[in-house]
């Protein structure tokens, strides 16, 4: 992939203004470069969320509030600063994985945009299991560590936009983004991510037990995303959408055994 300058400033805008509810000016044109771009800055536009998220956390506990106010704030702000996207993404993922049928009839339900009751099931239980593992880092570690993880979560993207997974749905929001990053790429800004968030980790009292939060992550992520292959025929933006909350929960998960 020969990406130049200019396709770097446009795909930071793509990936802002897609994947946070952060005002840019959108990208003059979209193209498999610029798509790619925006795929591998995809965690660096998750610090737009979850350095605020972080702070809205720090700030009830700073009023004295238990660690649990302070992971239902910063799982909130998630929800707010992203426009619910991944949220929405989950849910619809959910319906039509539950949907049964070919992957015709799954594709559709998932396209319809209505949330139907698996789907909510599913969002009641991923929010709850993320701010109740989300408490028991901020009770160990600090909001900051919630923060951290939430990057962590964002470094699924890149790898699902490898080539190789398959586009589900052509034309949806997700096929320009499929099979638009190179695999060199896409794993040095894994390992990049891991240093960083190890680092964060490390400075906030967890020592190298943070190491794990970017795997625990990879295998959340990429796991339903393979089973969501396996069921559609591909992927589709919805799926990425769901494998970055997933991602966020085994990562919680990791984080919160770690420090125990």
């Amino acid at each position: 992939m020969s990406v130049r300058g200019s396709d770097w400033a446009e795909g930071w805008r793509l990936a802002a203004g897609t994947l946070t509810a952060v005002h840019v000016r959108p990208p003059a044109s979209v193209d498999r470069q610029v798509a790619g771009a925006a795929m591998l800055m995809a965690t660096a536009a998750g610090l737009l969320v979850a350095v605020p998220s972080g702070l809205a956390g720090w700030v009830l506990l700073a009023l004295g509030l238990p660690p649990v106010a302070a992971a239902v704030a910063a799982v909130a702000a998630a929800a707010m600063l992203t426009r619910g996207l991944h949220l929405d993404g989950l849910a619809d993922t959910a319906d039509g994985l539950a949907a049964g049928g070919d992957r015709e009839r799954m594709l559709q339900v998932m396209r319809s945009g209505d949330v139907g009751p698996v789907g909510v099931v599913t969002l009641v239980l991923v929010l709850v299991g993320q701010i109740v593992l989300g408490s028991q880092v901020v009770l160990e570690s600090g909001p900051w560590a919630l923060a951290a993880a939430m990057v962590a979560a964002r470094a699924v993207l890149p790898v699902l936009c490898v080539d190789g997974w398959g586009d589900a749905r052509p034309g949806g929001l997700g096929s320009t983004m499929l099979g638009a990053v190179p695999a060199y790429p896409a794993a040095l800004v894994v390992a990049l991510t891991a240093l960083a968030v190890t680092a964060v980790l490390s400075l906030v009292g967890m020592g190298l037990s943070g190491v794990f939060a970017v795997p625990a992550a990879l295998l959340g992520g990429v796991g339903m995303a393979a089973h969501a292959r396996r069921r559609l025929g591909g992927l589709t933006g919805d799926v990425f959408g769901a494998a970055v909350e997933v991602a966020l929960l085994a990562a919680l998960a990791a984080l919160a055994v770690a420090s125990s």
